[in-house]
């Protein structure tokens, strides 16, 4: 028992002069740089094209879900139900309606948050004028 003790302590004393010894890294240098402005035109441009990619991931996973749902059989209980509910045999709910739907909706949305979007980016550069922007600070771990 004594001598694992011993041993371990040896090892930890080793490892000790192994860090010691090793290239110790110089500091990092941080470099601060200061948002004062964005440009209005570019967040409109990013803005525009972001929102767009949400509508249309919306509505693949619309005609992905429509698919599967169709497949088991809940649509064509879903348009049953619809009949009963409006008491109409005529109804029937299909994918082209939906997506037409969420189309409209999508196209409200994407200028919606564009303006919204648009207008934070104006109130953050009237802001930054008074109170000298955003300061951020970035390291360089290429060296």
């Amino acid at each position: 028992m004594v001598t694992a003790k011993v041993a371990r302590n040896a090892s930890g004393a080793a490892a000790r002069e192994k860090k010691s010894t090793a290239k110790k890294r110089p500091p990092r240098q941080i470099h601060h740089l200061r948002i004062q402005r964005v440009s209005l035109a570019s967040v409109t441009r990013v803005s525009v094209i972001f929102y767009t990619a949400l509508v249309a991931a919306g509505l693949v996973a619309t005609i992905v879900a429509w698919t599967v749902l169709g497949s088991i059989g809940f649509i064509t209980k879903l348009n049953h139900l619809i009949d009963q509910l409006v008491g109409s045999t005529n109804y029937s709910l299909g994918l082209a309606q939906v997506l037409v739907i969420q189309l409209g909706v999508g196209i409200a949305w994407v200028v919606i948050m564009t303006v919204i979007t648009f207008l934070a980016a104006a109130i953050y550069n009237l802001a930054s004028e008074m109170g000298n922007g955003i300061s951020i600070g970035v390291v360089d771990d290429s060296k």
